[in-house]
């Protein structure tokens, strides 16, 4: 916000556009694994104020490869490997050999400014895998 007097700087001109980040991951979830990191599927990215917001969509493939049941994979992004989102992707496979591309959305308040990395971390049941397929999408929107 910027009130009557205040000066402008190119500093905090440029935050006014948010700034938009996508990776896709490097590699596959094996089954069976709780809380791992999709590989490639983490950006690290620098906030100059405190206090600025990141939008997070993700997608991620899930592939079932026995009986439907009990399997349900599940993923949700983490900011700086300790706060977890509070929106999951979940899939729940009811046919042998499903696949799904699951997706969905999370938002979080970066407290400092400085270095800080979003991740996305799954849990895989036994006969379900993540594929590469997958993808994360950040919009960095500082405090002007």
């Amino acid at each position: 916000m910027f009130l009557a007097g205040d000066i402008l700087t190119a500093q905090r001109l440029n935050r006014l556009q948010p700034k938009t980040y996508t990776v896709k991951s490097s590699g596959n979830v094996a089954a069976s694994q709780t809380g791992v990191d999709i590989p490639g599927a983490t950006y690290t990215f620098t906030t100059e104020t405190n206090g600025a917001t990141v939008d997070v969509w993700f997608s991620v493939d899930f592939d079932n490869t026995a009986s439907p049941g009990a399997n349900v994979g599940s993923v949700r992004a983490f900011l700086d490997g300790v706060t977890g989102g509070i929106l999951f992707g979940i899939y729940g496979a009811n046919i042998t050999d499903g696949r799904a591309n699951v997706a969905n959305v999370d938002s979080f308040t970066v407290p400092t400014a400085g270095s800080h990395t979003i991740k996305l971390v799954v849990t895989t049941p036994a006969a379900m895998t993540v594929n590469q397929y997958t993808g994360l999408k950040l919009q960095v929107n500082e405090i002007v």
